[in-house]
């Protein structure tokens, strides 16, 4: 997918960092390191606020001072 999207002139790709669940908050990251033009986000869905704990935040808190 990634070489399609190169070959279709694609230059930067956002993805959701958030994979299914709290424990899942790098899912996208190791994408961003991989590949200069990929950026990621991090997050909590709001399906999932039950599930969020205090170190769910601290994790996501420290995500979210990954330049990437």
């Amino acid at each position: 997918m990634l070489s399609r999207a190169r070959a279709a002139g694609v230059s930067t790709i956002l993805a959701i960092g958030t994979g299914p669940g709290p424990e899942k908050l790098d899912a996208a990251l190791p994408y961003a390191e991989a590949h200069d033009w990929i950026y990621t986000t991090v997050g909590i869905t709001p399906t999932t606020p039950k599930e969020v704990t205090p170190t769910h935040l601290e994790t996501l808190a420290a995500l979210a001072n990954i330049r990437k």
